[in-house]
């Protein structure tokens, strides 16, 4: 972030300051508003294609003196955050359940809502639950990839092979095969289990 923003706040929180010290009136008020969107889009020209300008002119375009605190707030908050804009896009991104990968975690999509997990302080990974967990908690992880069926997630099927369980092996062994058999082939009609 450059100058336009902060610029731009204090300019227009001091128009507003001055404007309620000596109106008379509501007139001079809007004149004094329409003055600051005037200046909001001058100020939107110079800044260019400036990532983010927008979160800071519109508050205040659109509420008036009200917006001039909440973009003061909105600055504050970006400038002394940790996380880069597209860190901020991809979290949105997951958050919308539109992750680039293809492979999330069961994490994920637990606190998406799309597998329901059993009450625990620490939500564990498949791969640990694979090696160190109860029939029941293999069992309703298999389902999950059933239910899926998803080619990416034969690693996590792989590790559920190495398990110390004959029926979790033979369970997992069964779903890479359907899964294998379901994904669209390209020339190679040879299993790999």
């Amino acid at each position: 972030m450059t100058w336009a923003a902060p610029a731009f706040i204090v300019v227009s929180g001091g128009l507003w300051a001055a404007t309620f010290a000596a109106a008379d009136d509501v007139a001079q008020a809007a004149v004094v508003h329409a003055g600051i969107v005037v200046l909001a889009g001058l100020t939107r020209l110079l800044a260019g294609r400036q990532d983010g300008i927008d979160w800071y002119l519109l508050p205040i375009c659109l509420l008036g003196p009200l917006g001039v605190p909440a973009a003061l707030t909105t600055y504050l908050t970006r400038s002394l955050s940790t996380l880069e804009d597209s860190e901020r896009e991809d979290w949105y991104d997951e958050l919308r359940g539109r992750s680039a990968f293809r492979s999330d975690t069961l994490a994920s999509d637990a606190v998406a809502g799309r597998v329901r997990p059993q009450s625990c302080k620490r939500m564990r990974s498949a791969v640990e639950i694979f090696r160190h967990g109860s029939f029941r908690d293999r069992q309703r992880v298999l389902l999950w990839i059933a239910r899926r069926k998803d080619p990416s997630l034969q690693e996590l099927l792989k590790q559920a092979m190495r398990c110390d369980d004959t029926i979790i092996r033979s369970q997992a062994a069964s779903l890479i095969v359907r899964i294998q058999a379901s994904a669209p082939t390209r020339g190679n009609h040879g299993l790999r289990v």
